[in-house]
């Protein structure tokens, strides 16, 4: 039996121990969250959710997987259960949840 939070969100990996995939670099999905934030893992082909993600600096970090075949992003607590996931990533879906488990952007001022 898999241990599973009740969290709302359709995808199965919501409310689930992060999956402990190997990224492009050679890294561990498990080795970035020992800095205690959040975690926004983009396998987006544009980049699109550590754009966004950047407005969480200090509180969430991002993680760009281009490698990966598939459109997809994970939002990942500092307890290392999966807040958001989507197979076929939406930057809004991925922005409220940034809201939801991260609290406000704090958007970075242009000099």
């Amino acid at each position: 039996m898999t241990l599973r939070h009740e969290l709302s969100g359709d995808h199965p990996w919501i409310g689930r121990i992060a999956p402990d995939v190997t990224l492009g670099d050679g890294s561990r999905l498990s080795e970035r969250g020992h800095s205690g934030g959040f975690v926004l893992l983009d396998r987006t082909a544009d980049g699109a959710l550590a754009a966004l993600g950047a407005d969480w600096h200090g509180r969430v970090a991002t993680v760009v997987d281009a490698t990966a075949s598939a459109r997809s992003g994970l939002l990942v607590r500092p307890d290392g259960i999966v807040a958001w996931a989507a197979d076929h990533a939406d930057p809004s879906g991925a922005e409220a949840a940034l809201r939801c488990w991260a609290g406000e952007p704090v958007r970075r001022q242009v000099a």
